[in-house]
């Protein structure tokens, strides 16, 4: 890995796909909302899932359930900070926490969780508590949530409200996606008082227009419910087909039983429109024409949720033109799919998707528990971290091969010496976990890290070392370091070391093990990795070096459309996962056809990691594909690498070697020669982390993003 190698020999005929976007503008584009596909497998799931709730168990129960919970927390109870609570909130919604044999210790559970959010004013963990609530337990979801919101408002800031607000934005936004509407309604009669208290003229405003939104609503629903009487009598009713058709796609995003309806509809424009997509056109000026329809009808609309409806879907059709779009069509895609962007975006501030802003206590535990992290995995983390820290030298540094030398240890299965690299790779798991040099049990190993790093820094030119791969380690753990914390002593070192990499690339898009020489997709990603990290940081990278790169990926795209190769046209898993990575964060979204092909090709059941098979190279850059992607494929792909990793983590059962508990062997890995223990540890660290590694570019739950 550190030491350059020939390409593996995988050689087909070239032929380029474009992508849709330059990457100039992958910061706008990087996030985008959860796909049709996802949406809905996850209403599917559900609905499978839907347990029968339980009773509230009686108060005698419960009261010996809370003396035993604040017992085993009796330290962090004892802390009376905000912040303090937010963790200790979180730390109970860690899935696998709650006992389910015991319905009175898991009510408590949950409702202790609401309750410290609440006090530490954090609606979004208080909304996720009550939501556990409702689903298993007998409760009046709608009430406990009007509670909540009263009391989350009590001596709130103008900020908390602002939060607040939000939050009860989108339990609106929800109601409505249910038909719940009196539920809306009572959402917005509990802020309304608070929100006009502070005299927020800005969020006022907003709270009329969803009072506005509801009672359209409620009268489009009296409309298509009796439109459905018609249709049962007269199918082809072409009013009935219209008012149904025409909720079901601009209200709820249901195109695939909304289009049908629209087809038949009254309205000409629409039906042709309609007509026209259902047919699946090839051609691009087709597909442009069913984007650019969309689109045009998103103008016309008065409020956010239709808009927004059509905005999605007209994005869709442009992802799949911009395939093929060439000249002033492609640009077209381009403006749009930026402008989409922005639109969706209006309520994210902070938390982007894509990025690594999900790392505080509060966006951690809702991330996990959307993206399939649990109580042991978390564990596993612990025990990893506490093993890194146990082998860091007390200059700050971590060796791949003589960390047991530094522990004064018999942990086996050292590496090659990388000390940069090994460095960076020990740091990631840290700044994964959410520790930083500035907080966190962690800190004093951060910063003693991030100073041998910055000691190692060469200027003017701003690498830490002239081999590529442990030069964009390195850079990543430094920029991300940044960007989590904003520490002004890093910026200038930050932005030093993305400028290096920018200068360092090989003119046909690629980079090399050094700078300015020809290189490969392997090399690349990692350049890659920490460039779009310098972005989401706030720093600056030429708009250029993104547009080479996307060259350099189009030729070494397979031509069957299934991968890419090392530095010639391919498909190997190792180097498709890098290549599909920078496809989602650069140009293609989860409609464009060479992401779906690509995909199903990648995540075929011989890449999974298993006992006999270790690539955790490759694992490491198909977790975060498929992360990215979401839905069923992420769900099957995450639970077998993530429970498989968690039996793999070695115990320290054996006397001999004890030390080693919490690490991971190496044991016929690819780079175990390489890497050894230390690097495998902190990719096998990085892999449990990744429901919250990095937010997920497609696909959230209700509660993550919101800011």
């Amino acid at each position: 890995m550190f030491a350059q190698h020939e390409s593996i020999g995988w050689t087909c005929p070239r032929r380029l796909q474009r992508g849709i976007i330059g990457l100039a503008l992958w910061v706008l584009i990087a996030g985008r909302l959860v796909g049709e596909e996802n949406k809905a497998a996850l209403e599917k799931k559900e609905a499978a899932d839907k347990p029968a709730r339980l009773a509230i168990p009686a108060a005698e129960a419960l009261k010996k359930a809370e003396k035993k919970l604040k017992d085993q927390f009796k330290t962090e109870y004892a802390k009376t900070k905000p912040e303090d609570k937010t963790a200790l909130s979180a730390k109970l919604l860690v899935p696998g926490r709650e006992d389910r044999n015991d319905p009175a210790q898991w009510y408590v559970l949950l409702r202790e969780a609401r309750d410290l959010a609440i006090e530490a004013k954090r609606p979004r963990l208080a909304f996720e508590a009550i939501a556990d609530l409702e689903k298993h337990f007998d409760v009046d979801g709608v009430a406990l949530r009007v509670k909540a919101i009263g009391d989350l408002c009590k001596d709130a800031t103008d900020l908390q409200m602002t939060a607040i607000f939000r939050a009860t934005q989108n339990l609106v936004q929800q109601a409505l996606d249910k038909e719940q509407f009196e539920a809306a309604r009572k959402y917005l009669d509990a802020i309304d008082g608070p929100v006009r208290a502070i005299k927020a003229d800005q969020i006022i405003r907003r709270l009329r227009e969803l009072r506005n939104e509801l009672n359209e609503y409620e009268n489009d629903f009296r409309a298509v419910t009796s439109a459905r009487a018609q249709l049962t009598s007269d199918p082809e009713n072409a009013e009935a087909n219209y008012t149904i058709g025409r909720y079901l796609c601009f209200m709820h995003g249901d195109w695939e039983k909304g289009l049908p309806l629209l087809a038949k509809g009254k309205d000409a424009a629409l039906k042709q429109l309609a007509s026209k997509e259902l047919s699946q056109p090839t051609e691009l000026k087709e597909q442009l024409a069913i984007a650019d329809g969309w689109w045009k009808r998103s103008e016309s609309l008065p409020d956010q949720r239709r808009e927004l409806n059509l905005v999605r879907h007209a994005k869709v059709w442009y992802e799949r033109a911009g395939a093929t779009a060439e000249g002033e069509d492609r640009q077209r895609v381009i403006d749009r799919l930026t402008a989409a962007q922005r639109k969706e975006w209006i309520r994210f501030h902070r938390l982007v998707p894509g990025s690594f802003f999900g790392r505080e206590p509060e966006d951690r535990v809702l991330l996990m528990r959307e993206g399939g992290g649990n109580l042991k995995s978390e564990e596993a983390i612990e025990l990893g971290l506490q093993w890194l820290a146990n082998h860091q030298a007390p200059n700050g540094a971590w060796s791949m091969d003589g960390f047991h030398r530094i522990a004064k240890c018999k942990c086996t299965e050292p590496g090659e010496k990388h000390d940069v690299a090994a460095t960076a790779f020990a740091l990631l798991p840290f700044l994964g976990a959410g520790e930083t040099h500035k907080r966190g049990k962690y800190a004093p190993v951060v910063q003693k890290a991030m100073t041998w790093l910055l000691q190692k820094q060469k200027f003017p030119d701003g690498n830490f070392h002239d081999n590529a791969y442990e030069n964009a380690l390195a850079t990543i753990a430094i920029v991300e370091l940044y960007g989590m914390t904003k520490d002004r002593n890093l910026r200038n070192p930050a932005q030093a070391a993305v400028a290096y990499i920018a200068a360092a690339q090989f003119s046909d898009g690629s980079w090399g093990y050094s700078k300015g020489t020809k290189g490969d997709l392997s090399v690349s990603g990692w350049q890659f990795t920490a460039l779009k990290s310098a972005v989401y940081a706030g720093l600056h990278v030429p708009k250029e070096t993104f547009e080479k790169l996307s060259q350099f990926l189009d030729y070494v795209a397979s031509e069957d459309g299934l991968g890419y190769g090392y530095n010639s046209p391919g498909s190997g898993a190792s180097t498709s996962a890098v290549g599909i990575l920078c496809r989602q964060f650069l140009d293609w979204g989860p409609g464009h056809p060479g992401m779906t092909k690509a995909l199903g090709h990648l995540l075929r059941s011989e890449n999974f990691l298993s006992k006999d098979r270790n690539n955790m190279y490759a694992v490491f850059y198909i977790n975060q594909v498929a992360h990215h992607l979401g839905g069923e494929r992420w769900e099957t792909w995450n639970s077998k690498v993530r429970d498989l990793l968690i039996e793999l983590q070695d115990k320290g059962d054996d006397p001999k070697t004890a030390h080693q508990k919490g690490s991971w062997s190496p044991r016929g890995d690819t780079y175990a020669k390489q890497g050894g223990r230390l690097m495998y540890t902190a990719l096998s660290l990085i892999a449990l982390q990744m429901p919250y590694y990095h937010i997920p570019l497609y696909g959230y739950g209700p509660y993550t993003l919101l800011d």
